[in-house]
């Protein structure tokens, strides 16, 4: 029984590695019935279509002139799914040398908060307060920008998987390493206080929004959302939006 339910599985596991694959044949097969099918209703039926449409009825269908016909028909959807899986694979080509690119970048990073770990440690561990930091405003701007740092390579994996480039197992290592960040009292307060958010396409933020209250329960981040120094910022950066995209709006 558990023999048989191993096969089982491992079929099944097969047949969704290859799902492109196995679609692919079906609609070969299925062209191939489609064009037969046609041609001997067209022999059997001859006589009476071209009685309908006005043609003369003497024609000559035997099993030769078909395979001709499938032949044919058969090489012409050959050549376009050839054409489709070189199209195909050139683009996973070039989504795994974005995706490398990507990983080289992260690679980067870890090497540079080796160098700086004190830096790291205020970001990772929360091994200085928000209310310290801001004694200091040269630490603070370190801080500040090696958190923008870490934003905008998760902001360029969000990107690659809204695009496809990105496959799931592969960016919920990605969603991982973000919620860490969601999990720090320190940039739970740079991302509010400090003006980062606005720096990044919406979805994101609402991404990173919902990641900070579920490591930190949404009253507290309401409670830092209080703490705004200028309200006003908000409104004018919607207005600047809306100005910005009027004037790409008039080019086109």
């Amino acid at each position: 029984m558990d023999r048989n339910k191993t096969v089982v599985q491992r079929f099944r596991a097969l047949i969704k590695r290859n799902k492109k694959g196995i679609f692919r044949l079906l609609v070969y097969v299925v062209y191939i019935c489609f064009i037969v099918a046609a041609f001997l209703l067209v022999g059997a039926y001859h006589s009476g279509l071209a009685s309908i449409m006005g043609l003369n009825d003497q024609v000559q269908l035997d099993l030769q002139s078909i395979a001709n016909v499938v032949g044919i028909a058969s090489a012409a959807l050959a050549l376009v799914i050839s054409n489709r899986l070189a199209s195909e694979n050139e683009l996973e080509s070039s989504r795994n040398q974005i995706y490398q690119q990507l990983e080289f970048q992260s690679i980067q990073q870890f090497r540079f908060e080796i160098d700086h770990v004190d830096l790291a440690r205020i970001i990772w561990e929360d091994s200085e307060s928000y209310a310290e930091l801001k004694k200091d405003d040269d630490r603070s701007y370190q801080v500040l920008q090696l958190i923008c740092q870490v934003l905008n390579l998760f902001e360029m994996a969000f990107r690659f998987k809204a695009d496809g480039i990105i496959h799931d197992d592969v960016f919920n290592s990605w969603v991982a390493w973000i919620y860490d960040l969601c999990s720090s009292e320190i940039f739970l307060h740079y991302w509010y206080l400090e003006g980062i958010r606005d720096n990044y396409i919406v979805l994101f933020q609402e991404s990173i929004d919902l990641g900070l209250e579920k490591a930190h329960t949404k009253e507290k981040v309401d409670e830092i959302k209080k703490k705004v120094k200028d309200p006003g910022y908000e409104k004018g950066l919607a207005e600047f939006h809306k100005f910005m995209q009027n004037i790409f709006i008039e080019q086109r």
